[in-house]
């Protein structure tokens, strides 16, 4: 598919200091425009299918039945794609604007005790097409333009510059006022302490990758494979879009703008993502040039933008199990287009109309406000500056990240736990040295000049492995106990299969600690990650020898060998964790960290 993105940015940035006695004044503003102009046209005239078991396996409406019946390419050889579509993206030309201003005072009380104070303001505008190609947002309460036997809906998609929207892609938030303090304390000559506190304010074009588009700019038209949720193929490839090719509506298709199939838009009421940060830190200097620090981080991330399907089934219809899949007569025949996905075919499934907005495939929201998560952390630090020609930094972190996940906004579910992104323990030393053999004395030169004057530079990391989720077709299994097995890595990577039931021997955790759910209707009580069940951790160790040979005045020849993972020790990838897969289920099937070696020469002039 051909793709090309031309994106500009364009900023003026200014500061102004003042000082006077005991007080640095600076203030200053930011302004900067982004423009992003995108072309992807897609899947353009040849067209793309999807092919997947649905028909091809036992029972299309249990998802468990994937795991023991059906094949992908069954499907091809039949000529049943399950989705697919033909056309072009139209080209996007987008433009926001980012303005921020900023004040700080540095205040220095007396020689042991200095203060900081300041704040800024920022204000980022949503989103501009060129042309207008945009949606502003989704109206939950209009009236459908389209009646329905037995059903009234509601909803519909706004668009930007047209009735009387404005052309922006949403409110521009305007309450972004991040303050700030810090100080910092001499306790001695030799100890110094520090705090502060912020509140900064993050983009949200950086926030999220969805831009404002909208498919009826577009000419692209859907391939319908089902109209049943899989029980019986409604179109092939032998005549995969009997109802014609769609042309672009633009804004005057209105209300009905992706009716039919699916809809994605931005919350228009979105603002922007922020974060409180504090810090607490001690400061000491050792002797040999040596600077310790230990520091108390902690850091409350608020509004982190999301995304949602507003149309996922309510709790409510669980208890009706496998009665969704009954087939009722399609009320959206005959009044969506032709050429729509709710628009083709005599009946539908139930579970079509139990939706919110059932005029629409699936509705997703981009840009909703429910990320939450709170970090603290230790934070430790030695510093040895060059001294006979030795200097190394070693840093160290214990911390934990937990989120507060909303997975659902139709079902409200709401889970605290330990973030994908929590590493327990990390830590990193880096070090240069000066080999101390220069070979100095008379009758050494042929000695100094091969083995003297060499220098060593070493990198060192090892951290924990990541937090593990357990899933499964049904739902997020349920937890029994803990699943945490203890032992070398290596002795619990799953290579040892039972000749029998073929399940590890030797796995990474305790693959009996889980239970599946009985059905997909039933909703799980597990979390979505355990924080005692991590991948493996990682080490790395890399080494660097290089030296340069004065050849003359302005010659000179560097000679450099590196050795990156020296130790060849294995970093083993995280264990399968999908429990209908009961063969890589706990098993670790991948490794890195091999030791690569290599040298090079260089000639300076």
């Amino acid at each position: 598919n051909y793709q090309e993105e031309l994106n500009n940015q364009h900023s003026f940035q200014t500061t102004f200091t003042k000082l006077t006695g005991k007080h640095s004044l600076k203030w200053g503003f930011d302004w900067r425009v982004l423009q992003w102009n995108r072309n992807t046209p897609g899947a353009a005239a040849s067209g793309s299918f999807d092919f997947d078991t649905v028909f091809t396996r036992s029972d299309p409406f249990t998802p468990t039945s994937a795991d023991t019946s059906g094949t992908g390419m069954a499907s091809i050889l039949m000529g049943l794609p399950s989705s697919g579509s033909i056309g072009y993206i139209s080209a996007l030309s987008l433009q926001n604007h980012y303005l921020a201003g900023f004040a700080q005072e540095d205040w220095r009380v007396n020689q042991r005790l200095t203060l900081n104070f300041g704040v800024r303001y920022e204000m980022e505008t949503p989103y501009t097409e060129r042309y207008n190609r945009m949606s502003y947002g989704f109206d939950e309460k209009a009236k459908f333009p389209a009646a329905a036997p037995g059903l009234d809906l509601r909803g519909g998609i706004r668009f930007a510059g047209v009735d009387g929207n404005p052309r922006r892609g949403g409110v521009v938030d305007t309450n972004n006022f991040g303050p700030r303090f810090g100080f910092a304390y001499s306790l001695t000559s030799k100890t110094v302490l520090r705090g502060g506190y912020g509140m900064f304010f993050s983009g949200q074009s950086f926030n999220t990758s969805f831009l404002p588009e909208i498919g009826v700019f577009n000419a692209t038209t859907p391939f319908v494979g089902t109209t049943d949720g899989g029980a019986t193929p409604f179109s092939t490839l032998a005549n995969p879009f009997p109802q014609g090719l769609r042309k672009p509506t633009g804004a005057a298709a209105g209300l009905l703008a992706q009716a039919g199939d699916s809809l994605s838009y931005f919350d228009d009421r979105r603002v922007s993502p922020y974060n409180q940060q504090w810090q607490f830190s001690i400061q000491r200097q050792l002797p040999s040039q040596i600077v310790a620090e230990a520091a108390y981080v902690g850091m409350l991330t608020l509004k982190q933008l999301e995304a949602f399907n507003v149309n996922e089934k309510p709790d409510q219809y669980l208890a009706l199990g496998t009665a969704e899949n009954t087939r009722v007569p399609n009320p959206f025949l005959g009044v969506l287009p032709s050429n729509s996905v709710l628009g083709q075919g005599g009946t539908i499934t139930q579970n079509r109309l139990w939706v919110k907005y059932p005029q629409f495939t699936s509705l997703t929201v981009q840009g909703a406000n429910t990320g939450r998560a709170v970090y603290n952390a230790l934070q430790m630090k030695l510093d040895k500056r060059m001294t006979r020609g030795l200097s190394v930094l070693w840093t160290y972190t214990f911390s934990k990240l937990i989120d507060n996940e909303t997975t659902s906004i139709t079902n409200p579910r709401k889970y605290r736990t330990v973030s994908g992104l929590d590493q327990t323990h990390t830590m990193r030393v880096a070090l240069t040295y000066e080999l101390p053999w220069q070979f100095k004395g008379q009758g050494h030169g042929w000695l100094r000049q091969v083995a003297g004057g060499w220098s060593l530079s070493g990198y060192a990391a090892a951290e924990s492995g990541l937090a593990l989720g357990v899933t499964h077709p049904n739902g997020r299994p349920v937890r029994l106990r803990n699943a945490a097995l203890s032992g070398s890595v290596g002795d619990r990577l799953g290579d040892r299969l039972d000749p029998v039931s073929k399940r590890p021997l030797n796995p990474y955790f305790d693959v009996n600690a889980f239970a599946t759910l009985p059905s997909q209707y039933v909703v799980s009580p597990s979390p979505p990650r355990f924080p005692e069940l991590r991948a493996p951790g990682a080490k790395t160790l890399n080494v660097s020898l290089f030296k340069a040979f004065p050849i003359r005045e302005r010659l000179r020849l560097q000679i450099r060998m590196e050795a990156e993972g020296l130790t060849n020790s294995p970093n083993f990838a995280a264990p399968g964790t999908n429990l209908s897969s009961l063969a890589t289920f706990g098993v670790i099937n991948a490794a890195s960290g091999s030791r690569q070696i290599q040298g090079s020469a260089r000639v300076a002039f």
